[in-house]
């Protein structure tokens, strides 16, 4: 009797790991199933709600395994001097708010001038052809000064064109990174009612 119940004892163990390591196996299938690259660290849901809301912006940097999404800096069509970016990271494998960490980052593009502007008169900041030839020579050419003096003009637009950009940081409302988590809850929510309901 005392074998027997040994036997039925290590029967009874051996079912018990056959069962667990099915359902590792079974839990771990379903993970992959939403997203292949993703390990079971990070929420599986969270992790693809956060690249279908970031994902339309241009984006800079995705780790599956960290559970980070960063995008570069864009500026929305009714703001063209006022650029965003955006850093979504999940720090854990439950499908919870607090594991879901958004940071959106703000700054005001302005474009500097290189040189002051010359068309009402305003004096350029390097001697003009004809003060160059006058202080030289003393004399000069009527016609190659005022060809000289076009192609100083010419030489200020091309400079206008390329102004320097002066980029200030701006402080993020509050109400745009809970927008930004709230749409990746609900969405990960609804992928998660998707899978299940795939399961039936």
């Amino acid at each position: 009797m005392k074998n027997m119940t040994k036997k039925t004892v290590k029967n009874s163990v051996r079912i018990a790991f056959m069962a667990a390591g099915l359902l590792l196996v079974a839990s771990c299938s379903r993970t992959l199933l939403v997203s292949d690259t993703t390990l079971p660290s990070v929420n599986p849901f969270l992790w693809q709600a956060s690249l279908n809301v970031v994902g339309n912006l241009p984006l800079d940097h995705t780790d599956p395994v960290a559970g980070i999404v960063t995008t570069q800096w864009y500026a929305l069509p009714v703001e063209p001097t006022i650029e965003y970016k955006m850093v979504v990271q999940v720090t854990g494998p439950d499908l919870r708010a607090d594991l879901l960490m958004v940071q959106v980052f703000k700054r005001q593009i302005t474009a500097v001038p290189l040189q002051p502007a010359t068309d009402q008169g305003t004096p350029s900041a390097s001697p003009t052809a004809d003060q160059a030839g006058n202080d030289d020579e003393g004399s000069g050419n009527g016609d190659e000064a005022d060809t000289a003096d076009e192609a100083d003009k010419t030489t200020g637009t091309v400079a206008e064109e390329s102004p320097l950009l002066y980029r200030q940081s701006l402080p993020v409302e509050v109400g745009t990174i809970v927008q930004v988590e709230d749409t990746i809850l609900s969405e990960a929510r609804r992928l998660r009612i998707r899978s299940l309901e795939a399961q039936k």
